[in-house]
């Protein structure tokens, strides 16, 4: 009888990472870049709204009219 393992192991842990950064460049337009600060990852909105808005089920809604974004952290104050 084998005994589970709390935590996956890192070679897992790193397998699913890669599988993500593909789905990511993929579906979202994901891209990184080296700058004087760090990474910097770019994003292509349409794409990522489009996505969101699946995810949300909002798909039908958002193609009869005007969908309105709005950034959550302006929306509280502390």
């Amino acid at each position: 009888m084998s005994k589970s393992k709390i935590f996956p192991s890192a070679l897992a842990i790193i397998r699913e990472r890669q599988a993500l950064n593909r789905y990511a460049l993929e579906t979202i337009g994901l891209t990184r870049r080296d700058s004087p600060y760090r990474e910097v990852y770019y994003i292509n909105p349409e794409k990522a709204i489009r996505l969101l808005l699946e995810a949300a089920g909002l798909t039908e809604l958002a193609q009869q009219g005007a969908v309105h974004m709005s950034d959550g952290a302006n929306s509280f104050h502390n």
